[in-house]
């Protein structure tokens, strides 16, 4: 996983995969594939939370029917600030939603 901070600094991912789901909903449809709302909402965020990797979601849009969508920052370990950095130039150069 440390292999790709060899050729940038910075990692950019979705945060999730699908705009929030609504309360109690256990299944959701993903590129026509129904799979648990669980496991869609961790898919992304849980490796950094095995590797132990620094990383930060940021809130950058609105879904169409205005749930909040947000784009992760992942960087290599002991590079905290390096995502801070990164954090603040997107929202200075972006209209991200607030």
């Amino acid at each position: 996983y440390n292999q790709v901070f060899n050729q940038v600094d910075v990692l950019l991912t979705p945060t999730l995969p699908i705009v929030p789901p609504n309360i109690g909903q256990r299944e959701v449809t993903i590129n026509g594939n129904m799979e648990s709302v669980r496991s869609a909402l961790l898919r992304l965020t849980a490796p950094t939370n095995f590797t132990g990797n620094p990383s930060l979601s940021l809130p950058v849009s609105l879904s169409k029917d205005g749930l909040p969508m947000g784009l992760q920052l992942i960087s290599k370990h002991g590079m905290e600030a390096r995502i801070y950095q990164f954090a603040y130039m997107l929202e200075q150069h972006f209209h991200f939603a607030k």
